[in-house]
């Protein structure tokens, strides 16, 4: 087979992370790749007999017994979550990364008159274990971390095929959890601005190629000066709130509150000189992204990008040791 083309593959990493679904047919034959023919996999269930349907595996697996590590965050959802949690039931892979969306819904459209249409939840997924990989509906994003911190003994159990607790409510649960590091104001206001693009397009119509030994420090410095030349600046939150504040005094407490405003600003424009120092690595690495994407594609981003992704490198650890791999799926 091409993937074991160059020597035998110690393990497989399959990556949903942002992935928003698709056909169910497709994530089943997904499915099917790694678990013996007729494994009930996903059903659906409805009010209505007409909405429940039964899907099972079909083929012979190609590889049964490989070690197997998903990759999944909360921009998992709907059949790519039908993926992870059949697998994660059936004991055939290690979860890393985030919780996922927790879209477990079968929907249809049904047109309506003056343009208008009605979308009308049919039946529910559910997987292996028998639980649905839906997130409880209509609650915000608080009342979902809220009840992330409800006890187990208070949430509905499920067991996967080993004997694992695994529960629903709140999608899919990894095995491995990697939280997402929050970009800071400073590095979206500079995707915002498309400075990483823009940049890249400059520095690649000047140079003819970019190798592994080009100086990120180097390229660093010139996206600095780059950004002086386009006067980039942003406002953080503090600097917000000091605006507001101000507008909020009468002028004659603006005039013997100058000195304090003064000075608070000062600070703030220290801790933003220190922040960009303090992000470096993480600009440095984004910019180094972006101008790899100009000379070798999205393919090329994806393999260096591979390097210092956190979910990535804990699964191949995990691939790579059969005692920890054993170990977590062991009840």
């Amino acid at each position: 087979m091409e993937l074991e083309s160059e020597g035998p593959l110690d393990g497989l990493v399959l990556d949903l992370r942002n992935n928003p679904g698709g056909l169910l047919d497709e994530a089943v034959k997904i499915i099917d790749k790694f678990v013996p023919a007729g494994e009930k996999v996903v059903w659906t269930e409805g009010r209505m007999s007409r909405a429940n349907h039964s899907y099972e595996t079909s083929e012979d697996p190609v590889y049964p017994d490989k070690p197997l590590a998903i990759l999944q965050n909360s921009g998992s959802a709907s059949a790519s979550e039908i993926v992870a949690g059949a697998l994660q039931d059936l004991d055939r892979a290690v979860i890393i990364g985030g919780r996922s969306f927790g879209k477990g819904l079968v929907q249809i459209v049904q047109p309506l008159s003056y343009n208008m249409s009605l979308k009308i939840t049919t039946s529910k997924y559910f997987i292996p274990s028998g639980r649905s990989i839906q997130s409880t509906p209509f609650i915000s994003e608080e009342e979902i971390v809220k009840m992330s911190e409800v006890p187990d003994s208070l949430r509905t159990q499920f067991s996967t095929r080993s004997g694992r607790v695994v529960f629903e409510g709140i999608g899919i649960e990894p095995d491995i959890l990697v939280e997402k590091r929050q970009q800071s104001i400073l590095e979206i206001a500079l995707l915002q601005n498309s400075h990483y693009f823009f940049f890249a397009n400059e520095y690649a119509s000047k140079a003819d190629t970019l190798d592994s030994n080009t100086d990120t420090a180097e390229l660093f410095e010139q996206f600095r000066k780059y950004l002086d030349d386009q006067d980039f600046t942003y406002t953080t939150r503090a600097e917000r709130s000091i605006e507001s504040f101000t507008e909020s005094l009468d002028e004659s407490l603006k005039d013997a509150s100058t000195e304090q405003l003064n000075t608070i600003k000062e600070m703030i424009a220290q801790k933003k000189q220190q922040e960009k120092e303090h992000l470096s690595d993480y600009i440095k690495q984004e910019l180094y992204l972006e101008l790899v994407s100009r000379f070798e594609g999205r393919s090329g981003r994806i393999r260096n990008q591979l390097k210092t992704d956190e979910a990535a490198m804990k699964a191949v650890d995990v691939l790579l040791s059969s005692d920890r791999y054993a170990y977590i799926l062991e009840p």
